[in-house]
């Protein structure tokens, strides 16, 4: 039984509860329902009554805490030592001694076997552990234990496939033997057959030499590829005519040759469609990116319309892209100068890439990123961004933390003026010719007559107009200088 405190369950309706102990000021008690002060007052000086009525279920706890710091008594020389005050000073001492007890009976303690036990209470707000013998928690311990069953899960459907391809291997293996002794038997046969008709071997060849003939011409219009099945066709025809003169082989010989001839007008094939699907995608890029120009172009490299998307390269000032209607600077088409991926790391995770907690998928140029880890920066010599798309860590991330990834894009402001278009546009104060007329070649000036806004002439300032000059109503001009009208 507690010495200090009282605990007890709301019902959702009452608000007065008792004190079991006892106390040497009123100020020494609080209530807290679930572990949170609440106000209340006294009804008299062993019950108080709550403001609020505790929820059903909640705890209600009513403690007594004396101070720690202020003694109840103080002693002076030559006073009256009364009963009353000795009774304060060692009631003080001997709550404060209950406390130390309620406090003692309620913290982790070592069990008779010493090992710490928590007499079968919960323990919460426990941090992830970091050591090897650190404790875990249920949800670290749950995270770990997923992503492991996960990975021996996916071990074992591995191993059941390699198994299944084994037994499908062992099975063809097999049938490939069986196959094996009837082509040998059959081969046997077609032999004899080929010596006792060397006739019709040599119709064969003739016609393996034809197919061949027709395979080298094929591989002569298509690429490398073709070419080099040009010269397995060759191979073959010169292993069918050597055939000619072993009538036992020349059956297979003849087949061979015919395989290879089909094989090569095959590869003829495949390589002009591939040569057709590069020239295809040569004529798409080329329509899409128009090259190193000196000016903007006002079509496409073929002659065809501008689309959205289309981009050259202006020499002296850098990449143009096509919005549709005008061309700007590349690095101004879009409208995001940074981009920020964030990612929650499983527990050891270190290499960081593919789609963020948004959706978005990493991407950034080397040397133009900034890493945080749990809102705290990591320096550069920490990780590992080099190809654009992963981020490494050097150290295994603890499951939870929020790692932070901001890329930075380049960017330049669109309709501005360079330096050497302003010169070109602009006179320089003092310039003697180009431009407007200023210094010495400044004749003649003109101005509006009419003044549309509220204007100022501050003090120990000049300022000067040609007339006739109209003020238009509801302006104003202020003159504290020196207003000159010729």
């Amino acid at each position: 039984m507690a010495l200090s405190f009282v605990t007890y369950t709301g019902d959702g309706s009452n608000r007065i509860f008792n004190l079991t102990f006892t106390y040497l000021q009123q100020a020494e008690v609080g209530v807290k329902v679930n572990n949170v002060a609440v106000t209340f007052t006294w009804l008299d000086s062993s019950r108080v009554q709550l403001t609020t009525a505790p929820a059903s279920g909640a705890v209600v706890e009513v403690r007594r805490t004396s101070s720690r710091t202020a003694r109840v008594v103080d002693f002076q020389d030559g006073a009256v030592l009364t009963e009353a005050a000795l009774d304060a000073d060692s009631n003080q001492l001997f709550n404060l001694s209950q406390e130390a007890f309620d406090a003692s009976d309620s913290a982790v303690k070592l069990d008779s076997d010493n090992v710490f036990t928590a007499a079968n209470k919960r323990i919460k707000n426990v941090a992830d552990p970091v050591n090897a013998q650190d404790a875990v928690t249920k949800t670290w311990a749950e995270t770990g234990l997923t992503s492991q069953l996960s990975s021996a899960t996916a071990q074992a459907v591995i191993a059941t496939t390699k198994a299944a391809e084994a037994a499908t291997s062992a099975t063809n293996s097999e049938t490939s033997k069986t196959a094996s002794g009837v082509s040998a038997t059959a081969s046997a046969a077609s032999a004899t057959a080929g010596a006792a008709s060397a006739a019709t071997a040599t119709t064969q060849v003739t016609l393996a030499t034809a197919q061949k003939t027709i395979a080298t011409t094929k591989a002569s219009e298509a690429s490398a590829s073709a070419t080099a099945s040009a010269t397995s066709a060759t191979a073959s025809a010169a292993s069918a005519a050597a055939s000619a003169a072993s009538a036992a082989s020349i059956t297979g010989a003849e087949s061979t040759a015919t395989t290879k001839a089909s094989e090569s007008a095959a590869s003829a094939t495949a390589s002009a469609n591939s040569a057709a699907a590069a020239a295809a995608s040569f004529d798409s890029f080329d329509d899409r990116y128009l090259g190193a120009k000196a000016s903007e172009p006002s079509v496409n490299n073929d002659g065809d319309a501008l689309v959205a998307g289309n981009l050259y390269f202006l020499t002296g000032t850098g990449m143009q892209v096509y919005d549709g209607s005008n061309w700007i600077a590349a690095s101004s088409s879009g409208n995001v100068s940074l981009y920020s991926y964030e990612y929650i790391a499983t527990a050891g995770q270190t290499s960081f890439s593919g789609s963020d907690v948004n959706g978005q998928t990493l991407s950034y140029t080397a040397n133009n990123i900034h890493v945080t880890y749990g809102g705290l920066d990591i320096p550069k010599a920490d990780y590992v961004a080099t190809n654009g798309t992963t981020v490494v860590l050097d150290d295994g991330a603890v499951v939870g933390t929020i790692v932070r990834i901001v890329a930075f894009q380049s960017f330049v402001v669109a309709n501005t003026y360079t330096q050497a278009q302003a010169d070109a546009r602009y006179k320089a104060i003092g310039a003697s010719e180009g431009g407007p007329s200023l210094g010495l070649n400044s004749i003649i000036r003109t101005n509006a007559n009419t003044i549309s806004e509220n204007i100022t002439i501050p003090a120990n300032t000049n300022g000067m107009s040609a007339g006739p000059i109209t003020i238009a109503n509801g302006n104003t001009v202020t003159v504290t200088g020196t207003w000159s009208i010729v």
